[in-house]
C-alpha cells in the first residue's frame, strides 16, 4: 500500500513539475525587422524595394494575398500617400541575436509625384485583410520629379563601391566611365537633400557620398549642367552584403508582431 502512495505522490508531483513548466514558458514571439536607409527615386517607374525580415516564414506578412493597404508617411502623417504591392521575394537569410530571420523583399510601384518629395522620417503603413495593422521604421524617402532632358555625357560603365572603415551596407563611391562629355558639369546629387562631391579625369567621373547613418544599397545620380539641363542616370545598384543587420546595429528596428500594432 505504501508502494502505491509514493507512486501516487510522485505521479503528482512529476505532473505539478510539468504543469509550472508549461506556466513559465514564454510564447514563440513572432519577429519582424526593418533597417533604417536612405531610399532616392527620380523615376516613378523605378518602384520601390523595401526589406522586411521575418521570423515565422509562415506570417502573412509574407503573403501578398493577405495585404490589404500601404501607405507611406511621416510620423505625424503631413505627408502620407498610397503606394502598390507589387511583389514579394525572398532574398536570403541572416542570423541575428541567435535567430534566423528571413529577408523578404517588399517590391512597391509608386504614384505619379509631380513635385519632389521628401520624407525625413519615413514610415511603412501596412493594413492586412484580417485587420492587423503594421507600422515600421524604414529611414528616409526622396524622390525627385526632374526632367532627364540631355545626354551630355555618353557613359559606358557604372561601379558602386562600398566607403572603407565603414561597417554598415553602404555606397561610398560610384564610378562612372564615359566616353564623351558635351557640357560641363555645374553639381551632381543623388536625390534631395544628398548634394555630392566630386571628380573629373580622363573619362572618369567619381561621385564620392558622405556618411550618413543610413543603409544606401542603391540611388541615381542626377547630373546638373551649367546650361541647367538634368542628365539622369536612373539607379546605381550595390550587391547587398549577406550580415546587413549584424553590421547594422542601432539601425535595426525590431517589432513584435503576434498582434496588431
Amino acid at each position: 500500500m505504501k508502494q502505491i502512495i509514493i507512486y501516487v505522490v510522485l505521479f503528482i508531483l512529476a505532473l505539478v513539475g510539468v504543469v509550472i513548466i508549461r506556466l513559465n514558458e514564454k510564447p514563440v514571439q513572432d519577429k519582424a525587422i526593418t533597417i533604417e536607409q536612405y531610399y532616392s527615386v527620380a523615376d516613378v517607374f523605378q518602384g520601390l524595394d523595401v526589406a522586411l525580415y521575418l521570423s515565422n516564414d509562415d506570417h502573412l506578412l509574407s503573403d501578398i494575398e493577405a495585404y490589404q493597404m500601404v501607405y507611406l508617411k511621416n510620423e505625424d502623417e503631413s505627408k502620407k500617400f498610397q503606394v502598390s504591392l507589387t511583389a514579394i521575394s525572398i532574398d536570403g537569410e541572416e542570423t541575428y541575436l541567435n535567430e534566423v530571420f528571413t529577408r523578404y523583399m517588399l517590391e512597391f510601384s509608386l504614384p505619379v509625384l509631380n513635385d519632389d518629395y521628401w520624407i525625413d522620417d519615413c514610415y511603412l503603413d501596412i493594413s492586412l485583410k484580417n485587420d492587423l495593422h503594421y507600422v515600421f521604421d524604414i529611414g528616409s524617402f526622396s524622390y525627385l520629379s526632374v526632367e532627364d532632358d540631355v545626354d551630355h555625357m555618353f557613359w559606358t560603365s557604372l561601379e558602386a563601391k562600398k566607403a572603407l572603415d565603414v561597417d554598415i551596407s553602404r555606397i561610398g563611391l560610384i564610378a562612372v566611365r564615359f566616353d564623351a562629355l558635351e557640357q560641363s558639369i555645374e553639381r551632381v546629387s543623388i536625390g534631395l537633400n544628398q548634394e555630392v562631391t566630386y571628380e573629373l579625369s580622363d573619362g572618369l567621373l567619381t561621385v564620392n557620398i558622405a556618411y550618413q547613418h543610413q543603409l544606401l544599397h542603391g540611388c541615381p545620380i542626377l547630373i546638373h549642367y551649367q546650361d541647367k539641363s538634368t542628365q539622369v542616370i536612373q539607379y546605381v545598384n550595390y550587391l547587398k552584403e549577406n550580415a546587413v543587420l549584424t553590421y547594422a546595429g542601432l539601425l535595426n528596428h525590431v517589432y513584435d508582431v503576434n498582434q496588431s500594432k
